[in-house]
Parts: C-alpha cells; structure tokens; sequence
C-alpha cells in the first residue's frame, strides 16, 4: 500500500510542477487528463482508507474536473469531516460488537447461572472451522469475512438482514456508512 501511495503522490506531483510534456493530439491530452483524473481518485480512495488527509488531492482533482463534477467535490469535503478509520479499526469494532451482541443473544435464551458466571469472562464469535446451521450466525460469519476481505459494501447489506442490527453494532454500521458514502460520491466523478 505505501508503495502503491508513493507512485501516485510522485505522479501527482509531476503533474502539479507541469513536468508532463507538451501533448500537441487533443485526443492524447484529454486521454492523460482521464488517466490523471483516474489515479487521482484511486489515491484519494487508497488515502482515505488508510484515515490519511485528502484535501489537497480534493482541491486538485477539483481543478481537472468539469462544472458537473464539482458538487461531487463538496459532498466528498463534507464526507471527508466523519472519516473512516481504516480497516483494522473496523474489523477490531466488529469483533467486540459482535462478541456483546452474541453474549446479549445467549443471556437472553440460555440457563441464567450459565450467563451470569461464565459469559463475562468469555469471548463469543462465530467460526469458519464448524459447520454453520444457524441464519443468524451465518450472516454474521458473512459480515465478518467480508469486512476481512474490505467488503464494506457487502458487509453493510449483509448486517443489515439482522434485527435490530443499529443497536448493537452502532460504531460498525457508522463506520461501513462513512467508507460507502464516500466511496460511492468518489465513484460518481468517474
């Protein structure tokens, strides 16, 4: 990822110092204009992933970008102010969400001395090395191995088939809500 970072900041700033030569093909011009417009928007991602400032990259992209794009560029600064605090922080969020959620749920439909004495000194997740029967722990499985896989997308709509799943995952749900929201007002300058 820092590699990847690098070459698109070195790139960006070749552009800014003007150091691309002269293209006299209008064609080829509008064609490195698209592919800067492109990598552009692939580091404001990639930054944005990593909960690394966008800013200046924005204000740049803001000057490439024809008149209709520019209400896209205000969303995304607006967008940028609830940022996403990277992957690991979600996948961390999850597991103690999910670990209380699925405490709340065996509390609630199990032996009451069991809850009390054992289930606050136990972590609770669903496995991938068990068979699965239960639709509850399936999905919750899903969500888990496509936030693994930067799913966000995916991982939102799947938790979303959970009842109640906004009191229990408050901070996950935000968080998938943050990344989607900018992703898809990013996705709209293309």
């Amino acid at each position: 990822i820092n590699e990847k970072l690098k070459s698109l900041t070195d790139e960006i700033i070749n552009l800014k110092e003007n150091k691309i030569p002269t293209i006299k093909n209008p064609k080829n011009q509008l064609e490195v204009i698209e592919r800067s417009k492109k990598d552009i928007i692939d580091l404001i991602l990639l930054k944005y992933e990593n909960n690394i400032g966008v800013e200046n990259e924005l204000t740049y992209l803001e000057g490439i970008i024809d008149d209709r794009g520019k209400k896209h560029i205000e969303k995304i600064l607006i967008l940028n102010t609830k940022p996403f605090k990277g992957y690991k922080n979600l996948k961390d969020m999850f597991n103690i969400e999910l670990n209380s959620y699925l405490k709340n749920n065996l509390y609630n439909n199990s032996n009451k001395l069991f809850s009390r004495f054992v289930l606050p000194y136990v972590n609770i997740s669903p496995t991938s090395e068990n068979k699965i029967n239960d639709n509850l722990i399936m999905i919750l499985n899903e969500v888990d191995i496509n936030i693994k896989n930067k799913n966000i997308e995916i991982a939102l709509k799947k938790i979303s088939q959970i009842k109640n799943y906004e009191d229990f995952f408050i901070v996950s749900v935000s968080e998938m809500k943050n990344y989607t929201n900018f992703k898809n007002e990013l996705s709209r300058i293309k």
